[in-house]
C-alpha cells in the first residue's frame, strides 16, 4: 500500500504537467524519486527546472488568516535555479513561488 503523501505528490505532478502543457511548454518528468528537480519544462523562452509540492497552509500564532507553507530550496536547487511550484489538489490551482520576493521588498539603506 502506498502512502497518501506519495499519491498526493503524483497527483500534484500530473496537475502541474497538464498546467504547463496547456501553456505551450514541452514537459519532461524525472525518473528518480529523490531528485532536486521533479520536472523540466521548455518553451521558446527557455528552460525551467521545477520542484512540485502539494499546496498546504496553516494559521500562524496571532493571526487569523491561513497562509501557504513555503518549502525551502536546498543549496543545490538554489544554485540550479529550481523554482518551487505549489499545486492545490482540490482546485487544481498552480502557484509559482516568487523566490526574489524578499529581495524586491528590501529597502535600500542610506
Amino acid at each position: 500500500m502506498r502512502f497518501k503523501t506519495h499519491v498526493d505528490g503524483d497527483i500534484c505532478e500530473s496537475i502541474a504537467a497538464e498546467h504547463f502543457i496547456r501553456k505551450g511548454y514541452l514537459v519532461f518528468i524525472t525518473t528518480q524519486a529523490t531528485s532536486p528537480i521533479d520536472m523540466v519544462v521548455v518553451n521558446g523562452a527557455g528552460v525551467r527546472l521545477l520542484q512540485i509540492k502539494k499546496d498546504s497552509g496553516r494559521v500562524n500564532p496571532g493571526r487569523k488568516k491561513n497562509t501557504r507553507i513555503h518549502r525551502v530550496r536546498s543549496a543545490l536547487q538554489k544554485k540550479l535555479g529550481v523554482e518551487m511550484i505549489y499545486v492545490d489538489i482540490e482546485t487544481r490551482g498552480v502557484f509559482v513561488s516568487d523566490h526574489d520576493y524578499h529581495a524586491k521588498r528590501a529597502k535600500p539603506r542610506g
